[in-house]
């Protein structure tokens, strides 16, 4: 079975997800390739196809040099036209233009004998016309894993609340506009023309996205199946939460709450409740025992940017953005909690990986969180945007470890694990591949 992905890049949640994907598929004797936009990696089954670039260190001819010019000149002008749809519809979030950057001739040579194609995140990449051409012309199963919400809407990646998606768009409060007709009814529209009568079939690695999926008026009757994202079960595991500390030089006798994303400040990633919250936290410890205040610190990951913990009542700890997950593994071991206050997300993967190293995760009721945090040994749901319950929650996990203690056998785990993934989606490759003979 040979099967082709198509993603942004592997360095950002989604990324590293297609390529646990990929890694994991390979494993179980699947022919995987991924094409990105940005590679940034040495693997030789990943391809850097934009711009007629490559990340695979050969065929560096005369004829190959000209053969990548001559697809770079389409490249910059799609780059072109994106820049100026951006400067004339200022999007205040990610928001994806429904620009193809490649063409279906350059796609030939990668999938002239593939039988399933699996689109992830497609930013600056595919098109919703590229996408019909390709199935057009090749005629093969597309199984398509939703990173965010972009594939269901008129452009942008995350609604923050907004329901337009439901039906068809425009007047789209992210461009700051009250036009019914805007950029993103024209992009809903163009998704439905070119992919209504396309069998995609959708994988929802959440209960939330697949609400989601099944709310859209683009693919609501679309086939849907659900299976988690992956985390590699050799290095996000349980471990000895005094070692963990003192490799990453932390203190051993305190109780650490840990925050992570790749911006911080990112609104949707809810730190701003997250800073609400552990002010209420420290009120609720102070009444009840002052000195133990000094003993919780929260330790954060990423890009600070602008998040401020300055004001906090509690100490703080930033360890930057890390890329080694092996090194991030001892992050989530060396923690007592993740708090994840994330209001728009299909996950985060940190609720996966924390999930994994069997530590306590405090969430809202959004993403990832309500199909692992199934009970309170695993961790607290709190009422989405209420700091006072998340503080609650918080509280819970820090000081009634016995009441909420992690449970640990591996086979609670398990339905994370890269080979389980894996066989879930073989699973179905062959399920549609059986109805497209």
């Amino acid at each position: 079975m040979k099967v082709v992905h198509f993603t942004n890049n592997l360095s950002d949640g989604a990324g590293k997800a297609a390529y646990r994907l990929h890694k994991a598929l390979l494993e179980k004797g699947v022919e995987s390739l991924m094409l990105v936009y940005r590679g940034d990696c040495s693997d030789d089954t990943v391809i850097e196809i934009t711009g007629g670039q490559s990340t695979n260190k050969v065929n560096k001819s005369n004829k190959d040099m000209l053969y990548r010019g001559m697809f770079s000149i389409p490249f910059y002008f799609q780059k072109a036209v994106w820049r100026l749809q951006f400067y004339r519809w200022k999007p205040s979030t990610l928001f994806n233009f429904n620009i193809p950057f490649i063409s279906i001739t350059k796609l030939h040579k990668y999938l002239h004998d593939v039988e399933i194609i699996c689109l992830h995140s497609i930013q600056g990449l595919l098109s919703s016309s590229l996408i019909q051409d390709i199935y057009r012309v090749f005629k093969i199963p597309i199984v398509w894993t939703p990173m965010d919400i972009e594939p269901l809407t008129g452009g942008c990646h995350f609604n923050n609340g907004c329901k337009r998606f439901t039906e068809s768009c425009g007047n789209c409060p992210q461009l700051g506009n009250e036009r019914e007709n805007d950029i993103s009814r024209c992009i809903w529209s163009q998704k439905r023309k070119d992919l209504n009568d396309i069998p995609i079939t959708f994988v929802a690695g959440s209960s939330w996205v697949l609400e989601h999926i099944k709310s859209s008026s683009l693919f609501g009757s679309k086939q849907t199946k659900s299976i988690f994202l992956s985390v590699n079960q050799d290095l996000f595991k349980k471990g000895d939460r005094e070692t963990a500390r003192e490799i990453l030089q932390l203190p051993k006798k305190k109780r650490i709450i840990l925050f992570g994303a790749f911006n911080l400040n990112d609104r949707r990633k809810g730190g701003q409740y997250l800073l609400k919250a552990l002010k209420k936290l420290h009120e609720k410890i102070a009444s009840h025992n002052k000195e133990l205040c000094d003993s919780i610190i929260l330790l954060t990951i990423g890009k600070q940017n602008d998040f401020n913990t300055n004001d906090l009542p509690f100490n703080s700890i930033h360890l930057g953005v890390i890329k080694d997950d092996k090194i991030l593994s001892l992050v989530y071991q060396a923690s007592d909690v993740l708090a994840s206050p994330s209001t728009d997300d299909c996950g985060p993967m940190m609720v996966n990986e924390a999930y994994m190293c069997a530590i306590l995760v405090v969430a809202f009721n959004v993403g990832v969180a309500p199909d692992l945090i199934k009970s309170n040994n695993k961790g607290y749901l709190a009422k989405n945007y209420c700091a006072e319950d998340f503080s609650t929650g918080l509280f819970h996990c820090l000081f009634r470890e016995k009441d909420c203690k992690q449970d640990t056998g591996l086979e609670l785990r398990n339905e994370c694990w890269p080979s389980t993934q894996a066989t879930q989606y073989i699973s179905l490759f062959d399920e549609l591949l059986a109805n497209n003979r």
